[in-house]
């Protein structure tokens, strides 16, 4: 008889422990599915895409739009710029800022597209997060209006006769300054890629004279004193776009080095776009 009992009690234990694991892992499961319903919404700014404790980097594009693309070069272009849409130039929380370097710098002096990339379900667990709504996401407020719209409105139709760089490249200066800092206090990495010839052109001076562009004689120049601009920290690329090689010379490579130089940039790169 207490055999009897003792093996009911034994019974009646594994039976409420059982019941106490089913609920666990109840509780766990819609725990799960409840951070996965709502994780392309957490911690993320609705307007901006940025984590709402603020950018981790900013990363900006400057494409000239004074001269029209060759048929090769448009197709490098293009290339580039999905190179920004699909993630590989603008890491997840970096903000992205698009601006077009037209013949009035007044006319754009704020971009045409800005926002943080806000992450892919690329490398995630679809135990912990929903990657499907991640892509989703990324594909419908990232990736595509940038390919599909951004593109076109970055591709020259026609030619212009001024191409203010210097002016274009202080108004993206003070984008780039606005935010020294991240939140955790590190220093913000900054990178501006800059796809143009290069070629400076306004009623104040032009690069299409006889002499290849001097720095130090240019920096002497009122004019100049005007076009100073703050590239501290910045890395800075540029993607040259040749119409007039007789122009683009070493030279004129040694004078944009020069300049970045001399504005505080952290480093300067070049490279062709093939066309």
């Amino acid at each position: 008889m207490r055999k009897t009992r003792a093996k009911s009690r034994s019974d009646l234990q594994n039976y409420v422990w059982a019941i106490a694991v089913s609920v666990l892992l109840v509780a766990g499961a819609v725990g799960v599915f409840m951070m996965k319903a709502d994780d392309t919404k957490a911690e993320l700014d609705s307007v901006s895409l940025c984590p709402k404790s603020g950018a981790k980097g900013h990363v900006v594009l400057l494409v000239d739009k004074t001269d029209m693309l060759g048929f090769v070069q448009n197709r490098a272009f293009l290339q580039l710029v999905s190179e920004f849409a699909d993630g590989r130039r603008v890491s997840e929380g970096e903000l992205l800022s698009i601006f077009i370097l037209g013949a009035d710098f007044t006319a754009t002096p704020e971009p045409i597209f800005q926002r943080c990339n806000p992450g892919s379900g690329s490398g995630k667990s679809e135990l912990t997060t929903s990657v499907d709504r991640l892509n989703k996401r990324f594909d419908e407020k990232f990736r595509k209006p940038i390919e599909d719209g951004v593109a076109k409105e970055l591709v020259a139709t026609g030619s212009s006769p001024k191409s203010p760089i210097f002016e274009m490249l202080q108004i993206v200066s003070l984008s780039l300054a606005k935010q020294k800092k991240r939140e955790d206090g590190i220093e913000m990495p900054k990178k501006l890629v800059v796809v143009s010839d290069m070629l400076h052109n306004t009623e104040s001076f032009s690069f299409f004279g006889r002499n290849p562009p001097n720095l130090k004689q240019l920096s002497a120049t009122p004019a100049f004193e005007k076009l100073r601009a703050d590239f501290s920290g910045v890395e800075v690329e540029l993607q040259y776009l040749i119409y007039r090689p007789d122009l683009q010379t070493r030279e004129l490579q040694r004078f944009w080095k020069d300049y970045f130089y001399a504005m505080r940039a952290r480093s300067t790169k070049e490279n062709v776009i093939p066309g």
